[in-house]
């Protein structure tokens, strides 16, 4: 195991960014950028043992930079997803945040949430006489108020890397005050590898039996909808080509543009794994595992930038699809979900793991 840094670029403020690279015995490797705690690439082998990159994502800083790269593979929060009207309240306090999605709604964070954030970045390389996993260890200080949420946030997030090619993140953040935390990374994987320009061959596996309503904007309903009979079903695995067209009449596809929908993982599937993904052309598995109660799969529908990718082409539609791990969305406002308020003096601690492999 190893981590080595180098250069990336200069933020307009003046703060260097750097790449950080965590390579494992089998020469797989994670890196990131200090700019919204980026993972710039995720190099892991094929079945035939060949490398390629499986994170799609902007090539330079200055890609990064672009105002419709904001969230590409970024650490995203205060509160990822939507948060309706950009209000809640807390404690008989009406809180208002700013519309950014549309100019109606709150998404991701706002207008600079986490995904602009510059963090502090400390290596901890693990020990390879025990087998321990590389460790990137980013802190972030959010204060109070910013982008309208309450109390200081105290952000610490591990990125691991080991050498049976687990990607992990573990989430900490504490408050001074009761405020609604939500955090979540928005990767974005195509198994296919860094020549194919279309996710969609990928096979999706995902242990729900329901998925959250969703109306006009994406906004949570409160209602939960069967998956049974639907393209929303992929317990048994499906091919994300085939379930978008099926569910191409579906008013919620309609809505999103394709699979932009939050699954509730069951309960017993949740803190072990709770889906995979599979390419069949590479062999590359990834299967996915996390404490949080939702997944929004996210299809790339809108993924037309002028943002250049690793490959020296625009990023394009469906080239890569997100699987993020969180609380239900808007959840804040809706009594029927798991709250997302975290108490003041308490801590805030999740996990998700990305583990790759072959078949």
């Amino acid at each position: 195991m190893s981590i080595t840094r180098q250069p990336f670029g200069t933020m307009p403020d003046g703060r260097e960014v750097s790449l950080y690279t965590m390579t494992n015995a089998r020469g797989a490797s994670v890196s990131c950028v200090n700019y919204g705690g980026l993972i710039y690439s995720i190099i892991v082998p094929d079945k035939d043992g060949k490398t390629d990159d499986v994170a799609v994502s902007p090539r330079t800083l200055e890609d990064m930079l672009k105002p419709d790269a904001n969230y590409y593979n970024t650490l995203v929060g205060r509160y990822s997803n939507r948060i309706k009207n950009g209000k809640f309240t807390l404690n008989g306090k009406e809180y208002q945040l700013a519309r950014n999605n549309n100019g109606q709604h709150t998404l991701h964070g706002g207008v600079s949430g986490f995904s602009m954030k510059y963090f502090d970045i400390t290596p901890a390389p693990g020990c390879s006489c025990c087998g321990g996993a590389d460790k990137l260890i980013l802190k972030y200080t959010s204060p109070d108020g910013e982008e309208g949420f309450p109390g200081t946030l105290e952000l610490t997030v591990e990125y691991s890397f080991d050498n049976e090619n687990a990607l992990g993140i573990k989430y900490f953040a504490a408050c001074d005050q009761d405020t609604p935390v939500n955090l979540t990374n928005h990767l974005y994987f195509n198994l296919a590898g860094s020549a194919s320009r279309d996710a969609m061959g990928n096979r999706m596996t995902i242990y729900a039996d329901q998925v959250c309503e969703c109306a006009e904007g994406l906004i949570m309903t409160g209602r939960l909808l069967d998956v049974a009979g639907t393209a929303y079903d992929l317990r048994q695995g499906k091919c994300l080509a085939d379930g978008l067209k099926e569910g191409a009449n579906d008013p919620q596809m309609i809505i999103g543009g394709g699979y932009d929908c939050n699954y509730c993982i069951n309960p017993e599937r949740r803190g072990g794994k709770c889906g995979e993904a599979y390419d069949p052309a590479s062999g590359r598995v990834m299967e996915i595992f996390t404490d949080k109660p939702g997944i929004q799969l996210y299809t790339g529908n809108m993924m037309q930038t002028t943002v250049t990718g690793k490959s020296g082409e625009k990023l394009a539609k469906r080239q890569g699809y997100c699987l993020e791990t969180q609380y239900y969305p808007d959840a804040v406002n809706i009594p029927e979900f798991e709250s997302p308020v975290l108490k003041a003096g308490d801590t805030y601690e999740f996990f998700t793991v990305y583990k790759f492999s072959t078949r």
